[in-house]
């Protein structure tokens, strides 16, 4: 009995680690690694590889607001299709289904917009629809797109509501998929008025903005993306991101 339950515990700790991997080649820890060495080692540098972002798999024409990659934008008055001109573009792949999305969104989003705010960059946000059989996922990428076409001076408001009000359910430990009323609740925080959010609620049931987020994911795998969260500044993508590794490259904006 005790063999089994030691044998259950690392398959346990190895799953977890998988789930966890933001990288293809990501190592895990050395079991034999006590907890107060991991504690105290450095993390891992986020790796940088040179890309270009491409938009020949994107047919469907963009919302109001959104770039010719997909992208809403963000300047000094965080409103959404603003950019700060001559300003380092930082692209942030994401999606409200995806626990470690919520995990840099909580650690790092508030410090990128203050840096959109003082014109040190501009911030894009890309809908990212890597979970294309979850209802969720499906109706609240399509409502980014909506309110950053509909209302670009509560995108920020909305997104923070969004991601605020799914993550109880959406955790590394256990993915729960949120009820899609979730979106409603988002809005009323957003200080979204009731008819425009039934003409917001209209459209995602009819997935206006569906095949358009399938073009896009498919472009960005195309583009040689993998994961989410996914960063991109300039001609730089940064991937293995979790954990602390982004961290340095704040830094580096900051200055």
């Amino acid at each position: 009995m005790r063999k089994r339950l030691i044998i259950a515990s690392l398959a346990t700790a190895t799953l977890f680690t998988a789930c966890t991997s933001t990288v293809p080649d990501a190592k895990s820890t050395s079991p034999s690694t006590s907890s107060s060495a991991s504690a105290s080692a450095k993390p891992e540098k986020a790796v940088v590889t040179p890309r270009t972002l491409a938009k020949d798999k994107i047919t469907e024409p963009m919302p109001a607001n959104v770039d010719e990659f997909g992208g809403i934008s963000l300047g000094k008055d965080l409103r959404a299709g603003t950019k700060n001109e001559g300003a380092k573009v930082v692209r942030v792949f994401s999606d409200p289904y995806c626990p470690f999305c919520i995990k840099f969104e909580t650690q790092y989003g508030k410090e990128l917009e203050d840096l959109a705010k003082a014109g040190k960059i501009t911030l894009v946000y890309h809908p990212n629809y890597r979970f294309q059989d979850i209802k969720f996922s499906t109706q609240s990428l399509q409502a980014l797109y909506w309110v950053a076409a509909h209302e670009p001076d509560k995108f920020v408001a909305f997104q923070h509501a969004l991601y605020d009000e799914s993550a109880p359910k959406v955790t590394a430990e256990k993915r729960t998929e949120p009820d899609v009323a979730v979106i409603k609740t988002a809005a009323d925080k957003a200080g979204i008025a009731s008819d425009k959010f039934a003409n917001m609620q209209t459209m995602i049931q009819n997935d206006v903005y569906k095949k358009l987020l399938m073009q896009t994911r498919e472009q960005f795998l195309a583009d040689g993306f993998k994961y989410i969260p996914a960063v991109m500044i300039d001609g730089n993508a940064y991937s293995n991101i979790s954990d602390g590794r982004f961290a340095p490259v704040m830094e580096e904006l900051k200055k």
